[in-house]
């Protein structure tokens, strides 16, 4: 027995040829007035038009959210750069080691909101006094020195070995972080106890600019 044109069709037939027919309802002016649709709300049926309306107002609230978000990242961004100019001034206002070193260390602190910080470097200077939740020391640990070449900063989640040798005793509160090696003047890791917060493939633009400003004024103040 043959199948009837009912048999053959289906919703995603009708509608696959639809798409591929996109003009098929040109001049069926009855049959486009006879289409429904159901109306935001999911209960009362409208017409084409409406229904167009509608699409086209969500739409535009869509685009509108976006913007809004885009804008948003913008003045963060403004705001992020702002705070990265002022940090690096600050680096090149230090007249010793010893004040560039606390520079490093606030600037990270206080305008980026880190939350641990180590700084690994060539000679620090004698008594040298690191800022609340901040590690600093000469650069020795073999580990740390093969971080120090890397071509890249790396980030994420850190061996428990690599971890003590990064961040000596506040190293139990450092779920992932942020390496930012300066080759033969040291590294800069950036510390934080929430294990997403560093994760590869994140953006390191800014942190890797301070970072090889702060390795040129150490190869100035060495």
């Amino acid at each position: 027995m043959s199948e009837s044109i009912e048999d053959k069709l289906n919703r995603e037939t009708v509608l696959a040829w639809l798409a591929a027919h996109p003009d098929a309802l040109q001049g069926e002016d009855d049959l486009v007035r006879r289409l429904q649709f159901r109306g935001g709300d999911g209960q009362r049926i409208i017409g084409l038009q409406d229904y167009r309306q509608q699409q086209l107002q969500l739409d535009k609230q869509r685009l509108e959210s976006e913007l809004a978000r885009f804008e948003q990242l913008v003045a963060d961004n403004e705001q992020l750069l702002h705070k990265l100019h002022q940090w690096v001034l600050r680096m090149l206002d230090a007249l010793s080691l010893e004040a560039l070193l606390q520079q490093a260390l606030l600037g990270l602190k206080e305008d980026f909101s880190a939350e641990t910080v180590a700084l690994h470097v060539l000679c620090l200077p004698d008594d040298f006094s690191v800022p609340e939740n901040c590690w600093a020391q000469e650069i020795c640990e073999p580990a740390v020195i093969n971080l120090a070449q890397m071509a890249a900063p790396r980030l994420g989640r850190l061996p428990d070995s690599q971890k003590a040798a990064l961040f000596g005793p506040l190293a139990a509160q450092v779920q992932s972080a942020v390496i930012l090696p300066m080759n033969t003047q040291g590294v800069l890791a950036v510390g934080s106890s929430d294990p997403l917060h560093y994760q590869a493939g994140m953006g390191t633009e800014m942190l890797s600019f301070a970072s090889q400003c702060l390795m040129r004024l150490l190869r100035v103040h060495g």
